[in-house]
């Protein structure tokens, strides 16, 4: 028999992130806190699309505290694998309370040959004079 479970703790709360540790990837994490009974956490990556698929590799660490359960799911995923808008989604389960909630996030990768070029030549002439004053500027003080 399974065991009842007469109180579940819904998360306090779910955050789903995209942090870049560098200008080639973005690591995707999915953190909640004060959930139980132990909850399960999967990222996923285009789910609503036709190949929505749960991502491989994903990092998930629980840990207990006073009875209730902190759980994160992480993966650093390279943007050369992505397609621009990539849709990721985080799913927190607790199996023995028939509990699921979802939350996603739209990750849009910019490459650095993008950034150059959305740069018109007048903007760098002015971020060049721009910083040309700073330093006269600066020097002039100094002296």
């Amino acid at each position: 028999t399974k065991p009842v479970f007469l109180f579940t703790a819904p998360e306090r709360n779910l955050e789903l992130n995209q942090i870049k540790p560098d200008i080639d990837s973005v690591n995707i994490s999915c953190r909640a806190q004060g959930v139980y009974p132990e909850p399960k956490m999967a990222l996923y990556k285009d789910r609503d699309r036709t190949n929505g698929l749960i991502l491989k590799g994903v990092v998930v660490e629980s840990t207990s505290k006073g009875g209730e359960y902190d759980i994160i799911a992480y993966k650093v995923i390279q943007d050369e694998d992505l397609q621009s808008p990539t849709e990721f989604d985080c799913e927190l389960r607790i199996p023995e309370a028939n509990y699921v909630v979802r939350k996603s996030i739209v990750y849009y990768t910019v490459h650095p040959t993008e950034i150059r070029t959305s740069i018109s030549p007048s903007s760098v002439i002015w971020l060049y004079t721009t910083g040309a004053l700073a330093n006269y500027a600066t020097e002039a003080g100094h002296k």
